[in-house]
């Protein structure tokens, strides 16, 4: 018999089986750029309804206006490409912009609509697009042994170290667990989110707010889903009493999976962008990213990213992420794992410059070989501070036991769930104040470096810090945040209020001689003082319009 002609046979009566295999496989990810925001049937002034109250509530604490770029894309524009029989897979209200998945005949008829003013490839596309089911959130019966109302430091197990290291029990000890807080965690996946142990308090006591899949791949938070994302959460959210227990375990999570395990392509920057622009709709505080981009699989080396693209405003998930911090979210984002390879420089979104990026150390507070080098390209400090990320303690995402693991994927949610807890403490300070003070506060704050930039972070003595700042701030006195007083080689200043004349910052002898001037500062602009004076006790004026602060420091 004949078996390729009655193969070919077979094809022709099963009307070519598979032609829609051959045709997926033709299709590329493009970004559609649209020219305005016009006709829109959302507005400014009812940011209600495409803003949840949390998210408006935070922009008012921290001043930020709502501006047409909160808008969602205009609906009558994704309409005309749906009609075109294209699949829409991302929403990038920020840019204006959504991503799609078809063949260039339909990518052609889309650059012909008025309203568009580009059309980008990202190349094929990565994986078969497949729309998962929004999980149900459920509250479950457990007879976990381990989950209890009190907490000690002994209940910290193995974990106590990493945790202590960071001075982040001394918040625990004041009650600051992240209540009232909410983190969304942007990863790779959340295997065995439902069964694990470790997250039964976060289940139970309903701090599981929702979920959501920008990757289309399948089995989203089933045991099947890559077991990173569980990891990281476990730092945060976990809670087994005398094993280990999470740096914010009574703070509120959204888990968005964004990161594509199975491939490494461009459009990944892109779920992150969107995965951020969701996380300040439902109101997210903090966004702990354990992500990062430098170079891709060798498909799309035409998107890679290069050292001088670290210049905080190239990588679209830089951008991305500023745009973020600008809405008055806290960012939380590893430095990177290139320290001892070929790229050695950190990652992006770290490049930028109004987020925390997190480089790793060990237990004894020795830089990992690992952590991912600064400067950025325009000669800033990166990382900003480090927390372990050698020989971290988590939970396996398999069983629920422990295990130890390394990168700054760890060290980043152990600073981002206890920027969950000293931000509870604070809640009038700006994303920027907590940013400030953990870069004041950190173990080398006076001497920065490329490795671990400002160094191992002391929430307490963060904490301290802008509590002091909260005291000291008045209508006729600035709010500003100093680093270690007394000083050896100098000072740190940063001014929190706002001045639109700017301002003028003098140093004088106790006798009143002026041996230091600084004028127009802006807002939230370090200032280094105090390196051309000798040792001595000197006063230090802070001044704009009506403003006036007057702080004794000493120069050791």
């Amino acid at each position: 018999m004949n078996w390729n002609r009655c193969f070919r046979i077979f094809i022709l009566l099963t009307g070519l089986l598979f032609l829609p295999r051959t045709t997926e496989a033709q299709q590329n990810i493009y970004i559609v750029k649209f020219k305005d925001k016009n006709s829109s049937p959302y507005s400014i002034n009812r940011p209600s309804e495409f803003l949840s109250q949390k998210a408006i509530d935070r922009r008012q604490r921290q001043h930020i206006v709502i501006t047409s770029e909160d808008l969602p894309v205009n609906p009558a524009y994704k309409n005309a490409i749906m009609a075109l029989g294209v699949k829409i897979r991302l929403e990038l209200k920020w840019f204006n912009s959504i991503v799609v998945q078809t063949g260039p005949d339909k990518a052609s008829l889309i650059q012909t609509l008025g309203f568009v003013e580009s059309l980008t490839s990202l190349g094929p596309v990565p994986s078969l697009f497949q729309a998962t089911v929004k999980p149900f959130f459920k509250n479950e019966s457990t007879d976990n042994p381990y989950l209890k109302k009190s907490m000690s430091a002994e209940d910290y197990g193995s974990a106590e170290t990493q945790i202590e290291q960071l001075n982040g029990h001394l918040l625990h000890q004041m009650g600051l667990l992240g209540k009232g807080m909410t983190i969304a965690v942007l990863d790779a996946g959340f295997c065995n989110l439902y069964t694990l142990a470790v997250f039964d308090s976060l289940r139970l006591n309903g701090r599981l707010k929702g979920a959501h899949d920008f990757t289309y791949m399948p089995n989203f938070l089933t045991g099947q889903d890559a077991t990173h994302g569980s990891e990281v959460l476990s730092l945060m959210a976990g809670w087994l009493n005398n094993l280990q227990i999470g740096t914010a375990p009574n703070a509120d999570y959204y888990l968005l999976r964004t990161e594509d395990n199975s491939s490494e392509s461009p459009v990944e920057e892109y779920n992150w962008a969107a995965g951020a622009a969701y996380a300040d709709s439902v109101g997210a505080d903090i966004i702990s990213s354990s992500l990062g981009y430098t170079v891709f699989d060798p498909t799309y080396e035409a998107y890679d990213h290069t050292y001088p693209d670290l210049n905080g405003h190239t990588a679209y998930v830089t951008r991305a992420a500023t745009m973020a911090a600008g809405r008055g979210i806290l960012i939380v984002n590893a430095a990177g794992n290139e320290g001892n390879s070929k790229w050695k420089h950190i990652v992006a979104p770290a490049d930028a410059d109004s987020i925390l990026a997190v480089g790793a150390v060990n237990t004894k507070g020795v830089a990992a070989a690992f952590t991912s080098l600064g400067p950025t390209v325009d000669g800033r400090i990166k990382p900003d501070v480090a927390a372990c990320g050698l020989g971290t303690t988590l939970a396996n995402p398999l069983n629920s036991s422990l295990i130890s693991a390394n990168g700054t994927s760890f060290s980043t949610p152990l600073i981002a769930g206890l920027c969950a807890c000293l931000w509870q403490g604070n809640p009038g300070v700006k994303n920027v104040d907590i940013i400030n003070a953990l870069r004041l506060t950190a173990s080398q704050s006076a001497s920065p470096d490329n490795v671990l930039g400002y160094g191992i972070a002391s929430f307490y003595r963060a904490y301290l810090l802008l509590k002091k700042m909260q005291i000291n701030a008045s209508p006729n006195k600035p709010a500003y945040l100093l680093s270690a007083n007394p000083f050896r080689e100098n000072m740190e200043l940063v001014i929190t209020s706002p001045s639109p004349s700017g301002w003028t910052i003098d140093l004088f002898t106790m006798q009143g001689k002026l041996v230091e001037r600084f004028v127009k500062v802006s807002s939230n602009e370090p200032i280094l003082i105090g390196s051309k004076i000798r040792s001595g006790i000197y006063l230090l004026r802070i001044l704009s319009g009506n403003q006036i602060a007057i702080e004794k420091i000493i120069k050791e």
